[in-house]
């Protein structure tokens, strides 16, 4: 029997069904917590952020494919006035949210949902934690189509042909967040990582992986003995479609292993790639984190 959810955002929502949540739904109580935010219990402190946020949500999550141009993306950006093929069909608008730039929907959803409020007390990974983050998940997926029965777009960041330099802006973009000298110092690049040494013609450059923003606020610029007490998963990109229902049973299915290119990520910022290893059926250590440093982390899926 699945264990007894903890009621969020001040005992408002029940997170089986917010798990359910369409489209409009999502929508809807985004903006009700930015109406009411101190009825959802978000911290005083914290009410200016969650509307500037949303804002910054609003426009992210119109993916129209008239305007802006084709294709739908959820990621904030304008069409460029100077639009050549040379260059990048689209100019970038980028939101700064504790020290870190965001663009993409997803990367907006992280922070809000954390300056939403508090775990509540007795929150633990199965009865908070890991519904919270399947929430999130589901929400990302919802947020990223045009209408309810419509499939999401696979993060938003569809590409084709006809954008010229586009996705290159959006892959520098994603660097800048993890961008350290430390790296350099370790003889990597942007462009020259693991994953392109070990897969040859196969190009997946720093950043452009869902643990950006996990190694971001969770691991850079920590001390060695902190960086060390970071435990995390992965799960495949297929536990991003949408779900039925929630079922904490199968939270932690088939956990990966970090990708080569966070290996090397959490090594040189002082973690340990064993905390990022999980087998079939094994538990990871139980995260007695609060809650603004877990969804803070502003997980996502590989």
């Amino acid at each position: 029997m699945s264990e007894q959810l903890i009621p969020w955002l001040n005992g408002h929502l029940d997170l089986c069904l917010t798990c359910m949540f369409s489209r409009t739904d999502v929508v809807a109580i985004l903006n009700d917590i930015v109406t009411f935010p101190h009825t959802h219990g978000a911290p005083p402190q914290n009410v200016d952020t969650l509307s500037s946020i949303h804002q910054d949500i609003i426009p992210a999550r119109m993916v129209k494919t008239t305007s802006p141009p084709t294709p739908p993306q959820n990621i904030d950006r304008q069409p460029n006035p100077r639009w050549l093929r040379a260059i990048a069909r689209f100019q970038l608008r980028k939101s700064t949210y504790e020290g870190i730039k965001c663009c993409a929907l997803p990367d907006l959803l992280g922070p809000f949902l954390s300056s939403s409020g508090q775990a509540p007390t007795g929150a633990t990974k199965r009865n908070f934690y890991l519904p919270v983050t399947a929430v999130f998940g589901q929400w990302c997926a919802k947020l990223t189509r045009e209408v309810d029965d419509q499939r999401p777009q696979v993060g938003g960041f569809a590409v084709h042909g006809g954008m010229g330099s586009w996705p290159a802006v959006l892959d520098r973009a994603r660097y800048e967040i993890i961008w350290s000298p430390l790296r350099e110092l370790a003889n990597w690049s942007h462009t020259w990582t693991p994953s392109n040494r070990s897969r040859g013609r196969c190009r997946t450059p720093f950043g452009r992986f869902a643990e950006t923003y996990l190694i971001r606020k969770l691991l850079m610029g920590k001390t060695s003995v902190e960086a060390e007490q970071v435990y995390g998963l992965a799960l495949p990109r297929k536990y991003m479609d949408l779900a039925p229902v929630y079922d904490g049973r199968l939270s932690g299915a088939q956990p990966m292993g970090s990708c080569s290119n966070c290996q090397v990520l959490i090594s040189i910022n002082h973690g340990s790639t064993l905390n990022f290893i999980s087998a079939y059926g094994l538990e990871v250590q139980e995260l007695r984190l609060d809650f603004e440093r877990t969804v803070e982390s502003w997980i996502g899926v590989t």
